[in-house]
């Protein structure tokens, strides 16, 4: 019997994960913009309205592991900006964009920070007494 060797032999180098994500994005961009050009779903907008709203969420998918925060602030103004077009589904741009924050940055960037005297119990520090206060 023959021995199967693992479709992907040895590790991805940066180089080849940015030609994923480039590969990805642009894949992404000329599905949506396809459709939404092809299979207009709302009449009172034109077809072509959604393409710079579709570009604007799927292209800058492709630098997302170098700057995932920016990409993902990117990709959720367009979302915003999607129902308005006729795009109704920026939700796979943002997922992508959200699951890139939440990988490659901090937990306290990826998450909304807590009040001051919380994060500082979170860190293993102890909030500072006031003067006034008693104990």
């Amino acid at each position: 019997m023959a021995e199967r060797r693992p479709l992907i032999a040895r590790r991805l180098r940066p180089g080849h994960w940015v030609a994923v994500d480039v590969f990805a994005a642009f894949a992404l961009a000329a599905g949506f913009s396809a459709s939404a050009v092809l299979v207009p779903e709302s009449a009172r907008v034109p077809t072509y309205a959604a393409v710079p709203v579709i570009a604007l969420a799927c292209l800058p998918l492709a630098v997302r592991r170098r700057w995932p925060v920016t990409v993902c602030v990117l990709v959720l103004v367009a979302a915003v900006f999607a129902p308005f077009t006729g795009w109704e589904e920026p939700f796979v741009p943002l997922a992508v964009a959200l699951h890139a924050v939440a990988l490659l940055e901090a937990r306290r960037t990826a998450v909304a920070a807590p009040p001051a005297p919380r994060s500082a119990r979170s860190h293993g520090q102890r909030p500072r007494r006031r003067a006034d206060s008693p104990g």
